[in-house]
């Protein structure tokens, strides 16, 4: 199954603007990582106490959007030979879960499960979600995927450079989505 690969950026006014959009090559990269579906995360939670187990078991699908932060320094110099143009690198700009199965739920005999124990691990799976796209280098493949579109659209005679920068952080209003 082929992943679609969203480029997002955010404007200095703190809105996200999808800027490009494409069907990247990614089903090879996500087979290595062990499920074979980008966002597929299982977490499973154990707990016994004086010979009571309980057992909570879950699954979720999340897509995960790399993009860039605009609100950080971005220049484009245009000189007789290249165009240069310097942004900050890719990061995970949203989370947005699609669907989350309860694949179990068992209480032991007085090790009862609670709704602090469930929101507990349902809180973990989007943060298991961006830690497996930031295994597969997903910020990298936006970076990529970046490079490839602007080539593709700047029809120019010079030569396109991109060059990504580790600028100071400014903390982004894209949050799980």
């Amino acid at each position: 199954m082929a992943s679609r690969v969203d480029i997002s950026c955010i404007d200095r006014h703190g809105g996200s603007r999808s800027h490009f959009r494409a069907v990247g090559n990614m089903a090879r990269a996500l087979h290595r990582s062990g499920n074979g579906r980008l966002g597929k995360v299982k977490r499973e939670f154990l707990h016994s106490w004086a010979g009571s187990s309980k057992r909570i078991k879950l699954s979720g699908t999340f897509i995960v959007k790399a993009g860039f932060d605009l609100r950080q320094d971005v220049a484009v110099d245009v000189r007789p030979d290249e165009i240069l143009i310097q942004l900050p690198h890719a990061e995970i700009v949203g989370i947005e879960e699609k669907h989350v199965d309860v694949l179990r739920l068992e209480n032991g005999l007085w090790n009862r499960i609670t709704g602090a124990d469930l929101e507990n691990e349902l809180a973990q799976l989007p943060e298991m979600a961006r830690r497996q796209a930031m295994e597969i280098e997903l910020p990298a493949e936006a970076e990529k995927e970046l490079q490839r579109q602007l080539t593709k659209r700047i029809r120019a005679r010079q030569a396109l450079k991109l060059v990504f920068t580790n600028a100071a952080r400014v903390e982004s209003p894209v949050t799980n989505q």
